[in-house]
Formats: structure tokens, sequence, C-alpha cells
């Protein structure tokens, strides 16, 4: 995955959320200035809370990007 490609994941997992009332304020703000982990962190804690709405591939990808293993959040 590219820098692009994890940017656009960011924002379709991001719009994926947007209509279960999920405050993403903070998401766009870290996308805005370029803080990627945190608003995939923030993205990761909305899946959390609001499950089977985002895509779960693409939340692995993105895992894999940043090299970190969420699965202990869960």
């Amino acid at each position: 995955m590219t820098e692009k490609e994890m940017i656009a994941s960011l924002e379709r997992q991001t719009d994926l959320l947007r209509p279960t009332g999920f405050d993403l304020s903070s998401v766009d703000e870290f996308i805005f200035v370029g803080e990627w982990l945190l608003a995939f962190e923030w993205i990761y804690v909305g899946d959390r809370r609001h499950p089977n709405v985002l895509d779960p591939d693409e939340i692995h990808e993105l895992e894999a990007y940043f090299g970190v293993d969420m699965s202990d959040l869960a």
C-alpha cells in the first residue's frame, strides 16, 4: 500500500463511519494535519463501537501499513 492508497483508505473508512453518528471531528483534523496513525487509531475505535460497518480487509491492510496490531484493543 502506498501513502496515497493509505490516505484514500482512511477517507473511505471515515465515510463509512460518518452515517453512524460517531464523532469524526478528530479524524478529520488528524487527516488534515497528516497524523495518519492517530486518524487510524480513532477509526479503529469507531470500528469497535460500530462493528460490521467498516471494511475488515482494509482495516487489516491499514494495520499492516502502520505496523501495528490493534487486536489487543478488541
